[in-house]
């Protein structure tokens, strides 16, 4: 089959296709116009970056910049309109140095910028900058550490009458600060501060801040605090004074002395404590110490406790200690030997192993009543030795050892006891 030849002639008699054509010439001629003859503009184009160049002496001296690091300047440019068009032309098509040729110390240098375009062919002008320096400081760093001074701001007073402040408790003692050189050296102290806006009447923590400051109390420049890890906290205690009586704690008391208490005396008998307001609702007395049973003998025993040491209050008044005596009377005492088979290991961890080495006792003292220390045996006597699952490791390890008589209520055994334990561990 023979393919019909069409003429060109006869394909512009052809008003489709001569429409066509004509459509596409007359793309190609606008296009050529507007390209070719486009009219020149000026455009800004907006926050290009300036790359700062540290030169070689920079480098030798070890010279960082401190402050504003990143800089942006503004560039107005001027080329065909569609060169220039914001779609066409970025700021990653311009290159903005800073030179450091002259900086060789410490200091603020005024940086002479210069631009280029990034594509030397690229067919616009660069007309001008928004700024033709940056500003930039530089300097050794250094960093030291400084103790905090707690400073704590306020309109009116700390704490209302018949309240007690004890002192203040930071989270943290010391700081980090680094930075300049220069301004580091100008640190004379460090705060921690803290603003009250109200009186306080219970112990409250608040987020201090920190504050470096010259020997004019003015804060240095470009520094950093704990790498810029910041988070100390300053608690201040606060407690209610109150005037109450103190009274002492048994610990190990056979079960006669737990439901009747041995009679014991506490010099002074009263004493003026600080305590936290809500606790002391509740509070009729004030617990001064705790007594081991196996520190008691018949008769008179007398212990000193320290005021410093009363976990449960402060004491405010001039008491230095608390003389308890406590009598013990009626009591009859017995020596028995002990079997070692009768001690209890409690609490080990069960990769561990203990295995004894040395009793620094082979006879224990029982104290008692007559009628129960006639009847009371060896095989009366036991022992634990508790380990409250600490975590251990192998070796020798010496443990106090509790021991008691067991089935008998008014009996209690007197002394200090201790086994030491060769631990292996699997």
């Amino acid at each position: 089959m023979k393919r019909k030849k069409i003429s060109l002639d006869k394909l512009f008699y052809d008003n489709k296709f001569a429409l066509l054509f004509s459509l596409l010439l007359s793309l190609i001629l606008w296009l050529t116009v507007a390209i070719e003859f486009s009219p020149l503009e000026e455009r800004i184009v907006k926050d290009v970056p300036v790359k700062i160049e540290n030169s070689q002496s920079v480098q030798a001296f070890d010279l960082n910049i401190f402050g504003n690091e990143n800089f942006f300047v503004d560039i107005t440019v001027k080329g065909k309109r569609f060169v220039v068009a914001q779609r066409a032309l970025t700021a990653d098509d311009i290159i903005v140095t800073a030179s450091t040729n002259y900086v060789d110390s410490a200091g603020k240098y005024s940086l002479k910028l210069d631009v280029r375009k990034k594509n030397e062919s690229a067919d616009f002008e660069i007309i001008k900058l928004s700024e033709e320096h940056i500003d930039v400081y530089y300097d050794v760093y250094k960093e030291i550490e400084f103790p905090l001074t707690i400073d704590i701001k306020s309109d009116t007073s700390l704490i209302p009458k018949g309240y007690y402040k004890d002192d203040e408790i930071l989270s943290e003692k010391s700081v980090l600060i680094a930075g300049p050189a220069t301004e580091v050296n100008k640190v004379k102290k460090v705060y921690a501060r803290v603003k009250l806006e109200n009186e306080l009447t219970a112990t409250q923590t608040f987020e201090a801040k920190i504050v470096p400051v010259d020997e004019y109390a003015a804060s240095p420049r470009f520094l950093t605090i704990n790498n810029d890890n910041v988070d100390i906290s300053l608690t201040i205690p606060v407690y209610k004074q109150a005037q109450l009586p103190v009274e002492l704690a048994f610990k190990n008391a056979p079960l006669l002395y737990l439901e009747n208490p041995p009679t014991y005396s506490v010099t002074p008998g009263f004493a003026l404590f600080g305590i936290e307001e809500n606790i002391l609702e509740d509070m009729t007395a004030v617990d001064i110490g705790t007594v081991d049973f196996s520190e008691l003998k018949p008769g008179e025993n007398k212990f000193n406790f320290k005021s410093s040491d009363v976990k449960e209050a402060k004491v405010l008044d001039k008491t230095e200690q608390f003389t308890v005596v406590i009598k013990l009377e009626k009591n009859n005492e017995k020596t028995l030997d002990f079997k070692k088979s009768n001690v209890s290991i409690l609490r080990l961890t069960e990769n561990a192993k203990a295995e004894p080495i040395k009793m620094n006792f082979s006879e224990i003292t029982v104290y008692g009543s007559s009628e129960s220390l006639e009847n009371i045996t060896r095989d009366d006597i036991f022992a634990e030795v508790d380990f409250n699952n600490e975590e251990i490791g192998p070796g020798l390890m010496t443990k106090p050892v509790k021991i008691f008589a067991k089935g008998y209520d008014d009996c209690w055994v007197y002394g200090k006891y201790e086994i030491t334990y060769d631990i292996k561990i699997d």
